[in-house]
């Protein structure tokens, strides 16, 4: 029986996971790319379509985690495309979630939230128990990082690009990539309710 190269590629690579993502990421960048344009464009261009093609690296990642190959049934016709397309919508969802999280966010002063002073209360539109656990977590997520991973994670909450971040701190756009897929995964296993 002949196999697919999608399906040689798993084979070849299964052992390590952050390669395969990454060469699946680069075969399917074209795919990526065009659903980034096209979400980019539905958020009134808000949303950085190379930062998102970026952001689905991760997502990826999980979803080739949960590849069963005793579970696949025709060799001939595997092909990443679906745990892609997955990666990408769940790149969305998250995407969406932040932006929800961000416009609290930025009601916070930031200065005092970067001093520690965390009991700073100001005027926002939202309704304050219904945001109490975003607030919460992003504080506790702000705690856990090192001073470098706190500058990346104002800045994305900030709505800056790995690009003007990396510039800011005169780093490289791939390093600020590396700490922000850093920050994600410190958090997905601290804080289950990050998940998404």
């Amino acid at each position: 029986m002949e196999m697919s190269k999608d399906y040689l590629m798993y084979c070849q690579n299964c052992a390590d996971l952050p390669k395969l993502a990454q060469l699946v990421h680069d075969k399917y960048k074209p795919y990526i790319a065009k659903f980034a344009h096209s979400y980019s464009r539905q958020s009134n261009y808000k949303i950085d379509a190379e930062d998102f093609v970026s952001d689905v690296y991760i997502k990826l990642i999980k979803q080739i985690e949960t590849i069963r190959i005793d579970k696949i049934k025709n060799i001939e016709n595997f092909n990443f495309h679906v745990y892609v397309r997955q990666a990408a919508y769940n790149t969305r969802t998250q995407d969406k979630k932040i932006s929800k999280q961000k416009e609290y966010f930025e009601t916070l002063n930031y200065e005092s939230f970067e001093k520690k002073q965390y009991n700073t209360v100001m005027y926002c539109n939202y309704n304050y128990d219904e945001h109490l656990h975003s607030k919460e977590l992003l504080k506790a997520i702000y705690r856990k990082c090192n001073e470098t991973q706190r500058k990346v994670f104002l800045g994305r909450l900030k709505d800056k690009t790995y690009s003007g971040i990396a510039k800011e701190m005169n780093i490289s756009k791939q390093r600020v990539e590396q700490i922000f897929k850093t920050i994600v995964n410190m958090c997905e296993n601290k804080f289950p309710q990050f998940r998404m």
